[in-house]
């Protein structure tokens, strides 16, 4: 959205959805995405704002309403592979392009993510969970780092109580 100077937040149950719906079309379940099947969703359905579709525990395995897939048809990205380093991925974030990252259940605590106002302790970029083999991952994307408190700044559709 940085190329339309649109500032507002996305509708992570959007996303959500359509990764599910993209990695295994048919009933839709509350079993997870992954971060390939999220991104080419983000190419083929764009994404539209919270304020259009709100997340509601509700709605996780609703399909949203036709208008709104019209709307988020003009907001689509372009995937991009980026390579494991800390300084591709702070490259990324300084021009404004957000980075879907794996990251291990248990590696991070839902306290710590808490305490720190939604901050990632910086990971370390050779954690096998980054690459998403044999491990149970759960992806969040990084929007910004901070580095006097050396902090990635990411969002998740979890939500910060997690």
């Amino acid at each position: 959205m940085r190329d339309m100077n649109i500032d507002e937040r996305l509708s992570c149950l959007f996303i959500y959805y359509n990764a599910r719906m993209y990695r295994k079309p048919g009933a839709i379940n509350d079993d997870g995405a992954t971060k390939k099947a999220t991104a080419l969703a983000l190419r083929k359905f764009g994404v539209c704002s919270e304020s259009l579709w709100k997340y509601d525990v509700l709605n996780v395995n609703k399909k949203p309403p036709p208008e709104i897939y019209r709307i988020a048809s003009r907001v689509t990205v372009k995937p991009l592979k980026v390579p494991r380093n800390i300084n591709a991925i702070k490259t990324c974030l300084a021009n404004q392009v957000p980075v879907i990252i794996g990251i291990r259940m248990g590696s991070i605590d839902g306290n710590e993510v808490r305490a720190n106002n939604g901050y990632l302790r910086r990971l370390d970029p050779n954690d096998p969970c980054l690459d998403e083999k044999g491990y149970r991952c759960h992806s969040v994307v990084l929007v910004g780092y901070d580095e006097k408190a050396k902090h990635f700044i990411a969002r998740n559709s979890w939500g910060r109580n997690w």
